[in-house]
């Protein structure tokens, strides 16, 4: 949804970036042809069944980013993020392609009342990952019964799976509807991608400053040098 998105996301990350609180990024708008094509899971029974939204994931990871490796100096940092059924896309691609992105952000994915879809969900949790990945999953105060359930139920499957590899973040916003949402939404999840090691009352580390302890969070989570890192964000 790069035609709705990308703008918001792109003013997020630029104000971050130059108030110091994520690294540089490369932020790509994906806009879609057929959304219900692109974003809508094929089953079979319980399990999921290839359709075209594995094609469209197949598209996003083997052509879109190697294109964009070949004009930016990126690093291996992949974040996917959406909203409505692009949020739900996103879990997918946590599903599917569990070492394609390590950070997945799902504003008010749909989805959250199919039963099939939140248990292959939590099966994907508990399986170990080769790097240690992020999710944030959110939801306005004032979305539709079923939005707003669901997004709960993908929370408690991440609250009720719990996996080493993997931090999660909940959040609701109060007042935000289903349309409101996204720009308060996808800046908050940017936001906790980019926050410091929380400050310790004793030993050393207690005189690091807000800054430094940002600086050894950002290694640990991006594997990047500080002043040169480069992360790719495949914006659905």
């Amino acid at each position: 949804d790069g035609e709705w998105n990308f703008a918001k996301v792109a003013v997020g990350v630029d104000n971050l970036i130059s108030n110091g609180r994520l690294p540089p990024m490369v932020v790509v708008g994906v806009v879609n042809t057929d959304r219900g094509r692109d974003l809508t899971p094929t089953f079979e029974g319980n399990e999921f069944a290839p359709g075209p939204s594995d094609r469209f994931l197949s598209f996003l990871t083997d052509e879109l980013i190697p294109h964009v490796a070949s004009e930016y100096p990126i690093g291996a940092y992949r974040i996917l993020a959406g909203h409505s059924n692009a949020g739900m896309f996103s879990l997918y691609a946590f599903i599917r392609r569990p070492d394609a992105f390590r950070a997945n952000i799902a504003l008010s994915p749909s989805f959250g009342l199919d039963d099939r879809f939140v248990a292959l969900l939590g099966r994907a949790i508990a399986n170990r990952s080769s790097a240690r990945r992020f999710v944030f999953v959110g939801a306005g105060g004032e979305e539709e019964a079923d939005i707003a359930v669901g997004a709960l139920r993908f929370a408690k499957t991440f609250e009720n799976s719990p996996n080493a590899d993997l931090e999660y973040h909940y959040e609701v916003f109060p007042g935000e509807t289903h349309g409101s949402v996204g720009f308060r939404a996808f800046y908050r999840a940017l936001e906790v991608l980019g926050e410091p090691d929380a400050q310790l009352p004793y030993g050393p580390a207690r005189y690091l400053s807000e800054a430094q302890r940002r600086q050894h969070a950002w290694v640990l989570r991006f594997h990047s040098r500080l002043d040169r890192a480069q992360i790719a964000m495949a914006m659905q």
